[in-house]
């Protein structure tokens, strides 16, 4: 009987990894996404819990991920942008799990990033402004509270202040669906880490096992020499 320990990381990832994300050909990554399929299948994961390379990956689609990549928040604080070798994870759809593709990945991704950009007070739509340009762009805002405060003191006409308390539930309610978006978010974050470290888990278990009877036999092979040798000398 022979054992082979299973590689954690297919080639393809393996290349990705490697290379720099913007010399990547779209052919070459449809290859690394039928690489991954196989080497995963060939570990013993059941073929139906991937997705068809074909519906998954898309002409364009490398495109958007370099566009993303290069418009990406500089900040150390700010959620790690995956790599291409970490996209070919959303290959696989988990128990319970929806098919995403590749673009509807690297939206979540980015919008991520964009929630947690508003979270702290970046601007969503120029993620690596200077210091000037923040500085300008939070002066235009205190300015626009402040007018439109402002403009709600001297109001004694009805019809008008009818449609200023209008306009501040309308602002409460935006106020509060964005709590409850970023509390979606969280949710989502949090059961996409749990559904990976499971993988990595159940990955983790199947080469431990493999490794325990690498082990188990080169004990055999062990006892086994030292049973000739000590026969060879006592005979």
């Amino acid at each position: 009987m022979t054992w082979t320990v299973p590689d954690i990381l297919s080639q393809g990832q393996k290349w990705l990894m490697s290379v720099d994300p913007a010399i990547v050909k779209e052919i070459e990554f449809w290859h690394c996404c039928t690489d991954y399929v196989a080497h995963n299948i060939k570990a013993g994961i059941p073929a139906q819990d991937f997705q068809d390379p074909a519906q998954f990956f898309k002409q364009g689609d490398l495109q958007l991920y370099d566009n993303v990549r290069n418009a990406w928040s500089n900040d150390p604080k700010a959620p790690r942008l995956p790599g291409l070798a970490d996209m070919l994870t959303s290959l696989r759809v988990l128990p319970g799990g929806k098919p995403q593709t590749f673009a509807q990945s690297l939206d979540f991704f980015h919008e991520r990033l964009r929630s947690w950009a508003r979270a702290n007070n970046h601007d969503p739509d120029n993620l690596n402004e200077t210091k000037e340009e923040r500085n300008r762009r939070l002066s235009r805002e205190r300015m626009r509270k402040k007018r439109a405060k402002d403009s709600e003191v001297d109001v004694t006409d009805p019809g008008e202040m009818d449609l200023l308390r209008a306009v501040r539930e309308a602002k409460e309610n935006l106020k509060a669906g964005k709590a409850w978006v970023r509390g979606q978010e969280e949710a989502a974050k949090l059961a996409y880490d749990a559904a990976v470290a499971q993988a990595k888990l159940a990955r983790s278990a199947t080469v431990s096992s493999a490794h325990a009877w690498v082990d188990q036999a080169s004990r055999k092979v062990d006892e086994a020499e030292r049973a000739l040798e000590s026969y060879r000398i006592n005979k």
